[in-house]
C-alpha cells in the first residue's frame, strides 16, 4: 500500500523564513506561493466558529 504524507509548517508568514526559505528580495505577498513550491500543506493559526 502506498502512503501519501503531508508535510508543512505552522504558518508561512514568518520573517525568520526569509533567509532560509524565501529569497531576500521577495515580498510578504509572495511568500505563500514560494512556500507551496516546497510543502504540500500549511497550518493556519486561526479560530473558526
Amino acid at each position: 500500500m502506498k502512503v501519501k504524507y503531508y508535510i508543512g509548517t505552522c504558518g508561512w508568514s514568518y520573517y525568520s523564513f526569509k533567509s532560509n526559505l524565501y529569497p531576500q528580495e521577495s515580498k510578504p505577498r509572495e511568500w505563500l506561493k514560494i512556500y507551496s513550491q516546497y510543502f504540500n500543506t500549511v497550518e493556519i493559526n486561526a479560530t473558526f466558529y
